[in-house]
């Protein structure tokens, strides 16, 4: 209890100062005590769960441009502006695709269901319109990838798979670390749903 008190409020009083610091060196002390103080307020204020549901959200992502990236490799071309603009479209475009998914999880769970039924609610019906959008989405951009212009053959291209490794790493990555995450209250539930059968 003590130590979560404490790091409730040395983390913001940490990232505050640091920031004070970094920002005084380089634009002034004013301003770097002004954004020093601002971002300590906005520590005490923001806690620490939506940090972890960011971080949720976050990786999967990172995991879609390290894929991206490997594809780009693995097709024999280079850094570009085409594929550095890709990567970057990935992280705006497989961060709503996640979000969903989480924001669904997170309602199901409001609503009293287990871990479990909640992920699965999630694959069902936000699932299906998922698999749709990405879908339809990535039909589109193999049709730009058929142009004749290199630069737009290349950006329908690696889009299509931007999108489709989206969805993968929302519907597949996204809910096996809500899984991981939740894995002991899992297990709880299950023993709880054995107790009461038995």
């Amino acid at each position: 209890m003590v130590w979560n008190i404490a790091a409730r409020i040395y983390a913001p009083l940490a990232v505050g100062f640091a920031t004070g610091i970094v920002l005084a060196s380089q634009y002034g002390s004013t301003v770097g005590f002004v954004l020093g103080l601002f971002t300590t307020a906005a520590g005490f204020l923001w806690g620490f769960r939506p940090l972890g549901t960011a971080l949720l959200t976050t990786i999967p992502i990172i995991i879609v441009v390290v894929w991206l990236y490997g594809l780009i490799a693995a097709m024999g071309y280079g850094l570009n502006m085409v594929t550095v603009a890709i990567a970057t479209l990935s992280l705006g475009v497989g961060i709503d695709y996640v979000i969903h998914v989480v924001e669904r999880f997170r309602e199901e769970r409001f609503k009293g269901l287990p871990i479990l039924a909640s992920i699965a609610a999630v694959g069902g019906a936000s699932g299906l319109a998922l698999f749709g959008s990405a879908a339809s989405d990535v039909l589109g951009f193999l049709i730009i990838s058929q142009s004749r212009m290199g630069f737009f053959s290349l950006f329908g291209t690696f889009s299509a798979a931007m999108i489709f490794f989206s969805l993968i790493a929302s519907l597949i990555l996204a809910c096996g670390l809500i899984g991981v995450l939740n894995y002991r209250k899992v297990l709880g539930e299950h023993r709880e749903d054995r107790e009461m059968s038995a």
